[in-house]
């Protein structure tokens, strides 16, 4: 017979022995949580405000809205979440699109951030998704326990095959307001259309313009141009008179009454005299630019095509105009900050007066003088970028010269080859590119031969024209709207067609007749 310590052993291996047999396991949770889904795409808009960071998670600025109003009558209200500071308010839609197709969830951010709404029933608005009703009598003081205080509300949605979405406020009373947008998206699908932005920041329907004109603002110059070149010309050159005052700078008034036409406007940020971007950059200029949004808004309206503003153009070389940079000139830029501001706050003002209205960063071709490395290294145009959320577009002004490529009567040792030249940072096919890679339209408001300096420019060049026609061939073939006008003027021997009808490049207004003609 065992004894009691050896029984006990005995026990305890033939324990150990069945615990091997039968490894423990927990048992099965009879309702296990769902695995979280992760979104696909994101999407998240600082409604009526620029690009911020809260939280380490990146806003973009405001863009692909229609109607309503900017607004920051928030700021200083909502400690570090400084999306809330800022608003669009009225009746107002966002269209995104190239969105991945499927399940997708919208989150408005909201509050009410007007003082004198205290009480619930103050302000009110229904919301649609994809044009049905979603949220009806929304009241942010209501939701959120009173003013200043945000809070988010979320609604299922579907993306359709076309990549597109669409949120809508409508006001009950007083006015909808919504602080931040945000979509998440589910789906894994490609949409069918062009990807773009969407509203005010995209490409949409690709559509690209063509022109030319001399610098005289005047409308038979143009349609001559186009009867010459055997096509009408659809798009043409505007400069608004730069004096000293801002009367004849924000004037809509002029020579163009064809409402086929597009004009684009080059349009400097301020007159010539004591205006700097120091106050620009405040802000100080705002009223002046509204009512150039509003002088040009009325002309929209009688029928004519919406501007396309080219606010502040060729800022990029330190000695072309007095709103260059950044320079010693008491109107040039002294920051690159101080140029982007000034831009980001006239594209808010111009947007909320007409979203209709096109805005176009355009920028100097083959060369940044005097640009040292910011958040790019020197002498790329990217230190003074304001951002896809506040354009439309991006251009260059891009002539042959500085230097010419092969082919003209130019003299200069400096010739590039023009592919080599355009692929480049500062080339125009490097500009079409990143306009691209953002999403935006790519034009050319300016291009054309240079016979005034052989040192320098190219001369009649027919090998230019053909190679710039080519890349606007390029641009239109993958869907990438936008638009070029030839800069034919004779007091620069850039003509190929002239006043007089003995253009200064010969050679190249045949080969541009024969391209043109041709398609």
């Amino acid at each position: 017979m065992a004894t009691w310590p050896e029984y006990c052993k005995q026990a305890g291996a033939a324990l150990a022995g069945w615990m091997a047999a039968h490894p423990w396991a927990p048992p099965a949770d009879p309702d296990p949580d769902p695995p979280v889904p992760v979104p696909t795409a994101t999407v998240r808009i600082n409604c009526g405000g620029p690009a911020v960071t809260v939280g380490g998670v990146a806003w973009e600025a405001d863009r692909g809205y229609t109607g309503g109003t900017a607004s920051a009558q928030g700021a200083g209200r909502y400690g570090t979440d400084v999306v809330m500071e800022t608003e669009r308010w009225g009746d107002f839609t966002y269209t995104l699109t190239g969105l991945p197709p499927g399940p997708a969830v919208v989150r408005l951010h909201l509050a009410d951030s007007y003082a004198a709404d205290t009480s619930p029933g103050m302000r009110v608005f229904d919301v649609a998704v994809q044009g049905s009703s979603a949220l009806r009598a929304v009241d942010p003081v209501a939701l959120a326990g009173g003013p200043y205080r945000g809070v988010v509300r979320e609604v299922p949605a579907t993306i359709g095959a076309d990549g597109r979405l669409t949120v809508a406020v409508t006001t009950v009373t007083n006015a909808g307001c919504v602080q931040g947008l945000e979509v998440l998206c589910y789906g894994t699908g490609t949409p069918t259309s062009d990807p773009g932005t969407g509203g005010s920041g995209g490409t949409g329907t690709a559509v690209w313009l063509s022109g030319g004109n001399p610098n005289n603002n005047r409308q038979d110059t143009g349609l001559k141009f186009g009867t010459w070149r055997g096509k009408p010309i659809t798009c043409a050159l505007h400069y608004p008179e730069r004096a000293k005052d801002w009367g004849p700078l924000t004037s809509a008034a002029g020579y163009w009454t064809d409402k086929t036409i597009t004009l684009i406007v080059q349009i400097p940020p301020f007159p010539q005299g004591s205006y700097t971007y120091a106050a620009a950059a405040k802000g100080r200029y705002e009223a002046q630019w509204k009512q150039l949004a509003q002088n040009w808004k009325a002309r929209t309206d009688a029928g004519f095509p919406p501007p396309v503003f080219s606010m502040g153009w060729e800022a990029n070389h330190s000695n072309l105009h007095y709103w260059g940079g950044p320079g010693n000139g008491a109107q040039h830029f002294q920051s690159y900050d101080e140029y982007v501001t000034t831009w980001q706050r006239f594209s808010m003002v111009v947007r909320a007066v007409d979203p209709r209205a096109r805005l176009l960063q355009t920028w100097n071709g083959h060369d940044s003088p005097g640009f040292g490395a910011g958040q790019f290294p020197a002498n790329d145009p990217r230190n003074i970028y304001v951002g896809k959320g506040y354009l439309d577009g991006v251009g260059v002004d891009y002539y042959d010269h500085y230097p010419p490529s092969f082919g003209g009567t130019s003299t200069s040792p400096s010739r590039r080859d023009f592919a080599a030249e355009a692929a480049d940072v500062n080339g125009v096919r490097w500009y079409a590119d990143f306009a691209w890679s953002e999403g935006l339209e790519f034009w050319v408001p300016e291009w054309a031969c240079n016979s005034s300096n052989l040192t320098v420019g190219g001369g009649d060049n027919p090998t230019f024209v053909t190679n710039m026609v080519a890349e606007f061939a390029r641009v239109r073939a993958r869907g990438q709207s936008g638009g070029e006008c030839y800069y034919d003027d004779d007091a620069q021997r850039m003509s190929i067609l002239g006043s007089s009808g003995s253009p200064a490049n010969p050679r190249a207004a045949v080969e541009y007749q024969r391209l043109y003609r041709s398609v």
